[in-house]
C-alpha cells in the first residue's frame, strides 16, 4: 500500500512528482509516498525510481543504504529521463558488486535526465569483469550531473579505477560544480592487488 497524503514531507525520505502525458490530456500527478503506511524501507522506495522513466522525485532526508545491491537504469533503452534532486541530502553505505557489463548507481542516464543535490558516502564498488563500464554516480552520461558529491571507494578486477569515472564513466552529457573523493575502506583486509596510480584502468 502506498499513502497519498499532501503533508507528507516530513514523514517520507522521498517525495515522487510523477508525470503522465495521455493523447488529449496532460496532467500533473503528485504522489507521496508515506513508509509508515506503505511499510517501506527508506532504500526501497529510493530503488523503486526505476518503475518510472521520467517525473521528479526528490529526497527530503538521508538515507542509508543496508540491502540493495543493484544498478538503476540498465540499458540505454530504458534510460532515466526524470529529475532526481537529493536537495543537498546524502545517500550511505552504497555497496555494489556485480561481473556484469556496467556498475553504477545509475547505468543509463538520458538526454532529458538530471541528478542534482546529491551526495554519496562511504560508497564502495566492486565489479569482476574487466571490460565493465564503471561509474561512480552514472556509467553513460547524456544528461546533466549538477552539484553532486561522490566519496568511497571503486575496483575493477581488484584494481581501483581512474578518479575520472568517480562522477561519470562516459559522459556524453554535462557535469558542472560536481566533485568525488577517494577513501578506502579502513577494514580492507579483503582487497588484494591494489594498483598503483599509474596503473589505473583506463
Amino acid at each position: 500500500n502506498i499513502s497519498f497524503h499532501p503533508f507528507a514531507e516530513s514523514y517520507s525520505p522521498l517525495i515522487i512528482f510523477l508525470f503522465h502525458t495521455p493523447a488529449f490530456v496532460k496532467y500533473i500527478f503528485i504522489l507521496f509516498a508515506n513508509i509508515a503506511l506503505a511499510r517501506k524501507s527508506c532504500e526501497e522506495e529510493l530503488f523503486d525510481i526505476e518503475k518510472y522513466l521520467t517525473g521528479i522525485f526528490y529526497l527530503t532526508s538521508d538515507i542509508v543504504i543496508e540491502n540493495k545491491n543493484d544498478v538503476l537504469f540498465k540499458t540505454k533503452d530504458n534510460a532515466f529521463n526524470g529529475v532526481l534532486d537529493g536537495k543537498g541530502h546524502t545517500i550511505y553505505s552504497l555497496n555494489l558488486s556485480n561481473d556484469e557489463d556496467l556498475l553504477s548507481f545509475v547505468g543509463y542516464l538520458g538526454k532529458r535526465g538530471t541528478i542534482r543535490n546529491l551526495n554519496f558516502k562511504e560508497a564502495y564498488y566492486e565489479s569482476e569483469n574487466k571490460t565493465a563500464v564503471v561509474g561512480g554516480i552514472v556509467a553513460y552520461n547524456y544528461g546533466n550531473i549538477t552539484n553532486c558529491n561522490f566519496s568511497g571507494y571503486i575496483l575493477q578486477c581488484k584494481k581501483p579505477i581512474n578518479e575520472s569515472k568517480y562522477i561519470c564513466a562516459h559522459d556524453s552529457g554535462k557535469i558542472i560544480e560536481s566533485k568525488h573523493q577517494v577513501i578506502e575502506p579502513k577494514n580492507s583486509n579483503s582487497i588484494t592487488d591494489v594498483a598503483s596510480e599509474d596503473d589505473n584502468i583506463q
